[in-house]
């Protein structure tokens, strides 16, 4: 598919089919996608992860607000290193770039995604914290962006 085309076709999803589940080869993918993007003093700060618990997703989900989302398949949510990279706003425009490779990926694979803001002091964020702590990532690994992925409905 042509770049013009892909942009074109990409949109935010809001119902997910909650039955389907990612195959290896678009987790590959997409991990692959995100690891592409330009870095600031080339210091790469930004570390994704693939987050595939459903029931945990849609409690989070539901909790934001966003029930509906919550059937979604994974979450890849974005995380920077304020350690390598302590500007703020290096990290969140690196992971812009990072986001809208996922999003275009997901598109490429025929997924459907949504990008899922994270603002300060509210309870999403928390939830993204505690799945880093989950996850056994480092507590200096600041969430940054989530992103939906999955079927559309």
């Amino acid at each position: 598919m042509e770049l013009l085309d892909l942009l074109k076709k990409r949109h935010s999803t809001r119902q997910f089919l909650n039955e389907y589940a990612l195959s290896e080869e678009e987790k590959e993918k997409i991990k692959e996608a995100s690891s592409f993007l330009p870095s600031a003093m080339h210091r790469y700060p930004l570390k994704g992860l693939l987050y595939e618990n459903k029931a945990r997703i849609a409690e989070i989900l539901e909790r934001k607000g966003q029930k509906s989302i919550g059937d979604c398949s994974a979450l890849f949510v974005i995380y920077g290193d304020s350690n390598i990279q302590p500007n703020m706003g290096f990290l969140q425009e690196e992971a812009g770039a990072m986001a809208e490779n996922i999003l275009l990926m997901a598109t490429s694979l025929s997924l459907a995604s949504c990008w899922l803001g994270v603002h300060e002091n509210t309870p999403f964020l928390e939830d993204l914290e505690k799945i880093r702590d989950e996850e056994n990532l480092a507590s200096n690994l600041l969430p940054l962006v989530a992103i939906a992925l999955g079927k559309e409905k």
